[in-house]
């Protein structure tokens, strides 16, 4: 008999499952459907060095994250990281006085550092403006009245274009800052996931970004996870490759959960029942799924969450060349497109806002593909056709036509991969992330559980906001165990 079933092996699952291990919970059952652990943790090897396909990084190393306190408690070493390496230059308050590198116009010339400044001086002011004003703007159901992040940024972006011009500002120099903002608005793009026209205000507020520096693991986040699978490795068991096909739950007390399982390797379907489910399949399935997974339907405040929390899409490309024909202290690479160039065609290379280096790779350069439509177009190209294009953007950025067209691409297809169909959730009320995590049939008698980044409001999108969210539920199991066995 399952005490305790977990779907899905990520970093909430294997929280989850570690959480209720050190309880002393036993009969812990993990299903994976794939045949790794890890989820959107996924590190290959690339010339014995790891390389992270999904997550990357620890974001704010401070007391507050509970993947850097799990970190800092199993003796794995970190390295932080330098400005010029971390995405949240282009989309935080919080590290906006440490950009480096350099921004380049489509016809080569560098923008000048003043105008560069001045770029990201009011990027910073207008993030900060608009997490204020999220912050007391009243609940609107429907949020008809609440403006998206594009057009709160265009509205900014108007009255500081006026300003400018009438302090006497040339028209190149205009025509610069605003292509510098392309590029930083493209950065914002890759934090949440989807174009900015996707996302309301209110929600992009709601996200609380911890204080601290990133960091990343230099032997690859599955040390991350091989430290979890060894420290509940004699109460807890894993089966990969088992693909579940139904969640039957009931909202009558005194019932088990039973899940429908497919076998891959077997090809066969097996019934599992257990005393508590522990669901963490990630947002994008379960807008895809939920309607034929769950008997009966889920409640339709359950089923109103999962259809209103956005679920951004990422890809990250990593380009490889057998010899390094730049100079790392010029990165990163920021595009500054120029707005005609924005507007003439919605090609997914001008969602690109730079080109970074990669920590122990000094041979790769990575940039980042987001909003669904970018990503299911590149994943949807052969390597050499991907190769090609990003070859062709750098000579037109850098105005060296000498530049080598990169001899290989390295990505993971999230988007396209049916166990993820996206990167993380990015919009959503807080009624709607408290309604994601509610478990069924009710909270007097939890049977079914709900966890994962798209849980947790402030957290989401972390790999701290899907461990924690797995302890959180974790709690709430240990919780009613002590209950059923009288104890108070």
């Amino acid at each position: 008999m399952v005490r305790v079933l977990i779907l899905g092996g990520g970093v909430s699952g294997l929280s989850t499952a570690n959480f209720l291990a050190e309880k002393g919970l036993r009969n812990i059952v993990i299903l994976e459907a794939r045949n790794r652990v890890g989820g959107r943790i996924y590190t290959d090897n690339v010339d014995g060095i790891p390389l992270e396909y999904g997550s990357q990084w620890i974001h704010g190393t401070n007391p507050a994250n509970s993947v850097y306190n799990f970190i800092n408690k199993s003796g794995l070493s970190l390295e932080y990281n330098t400005p010029s390496e971390s995405i949240r230059s282009f989309s935080s308050i919080i590290v906006k006085d440490q950009r480096v590198g350099t921004y380049l116009r489509s016809d080569g010339i560098p923008i000048p550092e003043h105008v560069r400044k001045l770029a990201e001086e009011f990027h910073s002011e207008t993030l900060l403006s608009m997490k204020n004003d999220a912050e007391n703007i009243p609940y609107d159901e429907n949020k008809s009245n609440i403006p998206s992040v594009a057009q709160y940024y265009t509205t900014k972006l108007e009255a500081k274009e006026k300003e400018l011009k009438s302090n006497g500002h040339s028209k190149r120099n205009l025509e610069d800052f605003k292509s510098c903002l392309n590029g930083l608005k493209n950065g914002l793009s890759i934090y949440i996931g989807e174009k900015l026209d996707a996302c309301k205000i209110d929600t992009y507020g709601s996200f609380e970004e911890l204080p601290g520096k990133d960091a990343f693991i230099p032997k690859g986040l599955s040390n991350l996870q091989d430290k979890l699978l060894n420290k509940m490795k004699h109460n807890v068991t894993i089966k990969l490759n088992h693909i579940v096909e139904k969640i039957i739950w009931t909202r009558e007390a005194g019932h088990n959960v039973i899940i429908n399982v497919k076998r891959k390797e077997k090809g066969d379907s097996i019934e599992i029942s257990a005393d508590f489910v522990v669901c963490t399949f990630p947002l994008g399935v379960l807008k895809v799924v939920h309607q034929e997974m769950f008997q009966p339907n889920l409640p339709p405040g359950k089923i109103r969450a999962i259809n209103n929390i956005g679920f951004g899409s990422v890809v990250k490309l990593f380009l490889s060349w057998s010899e390094p024909w730049w100079n790392p202290s010029d990165f990163p690479i920021s595009l500054a497109w120029k707005q005609s160039e924005m507007e003439e065609d919605d090609h997914w290379s001008k969602s690109i806002t730079a080109f970074y280096t990669v920590p122990r790779h000094p041979g790769m350069l990575m940039a980042w593909i987001p909003g669904a439509t970018a990503a299911k177009t590149v994943e949807s190209l052969r390597g050499e056709e991907i190769t090609l294009v990003m070859g062709c953007l750098l000579r037109q950025f850098t105005g060296d036509p000498s530049i080598s067209f990169p001899d290989r691409v390295y990505y993971h297809p999230w988007t396209s991969d049916k166990f993820t169909l996206g990167a993380y959730a990015f919009s959503g009320s807080a009624d709607d992330f408290e309604e994601m995590s509610a478990p069924l049939p009710n909270a007097n008698n939890p049977k079914l559980f709900f966890a994962g980044e798209a849980t947790i409001s402030s957290y989401r999108g972390t790999m701290h906001g899907a461990r924690s969210s797995g302890m959180r539920e974790a709690q709430r199991i240990v919780e009613k165990c002590k209950f059923l066995k009288g104890i108070k």
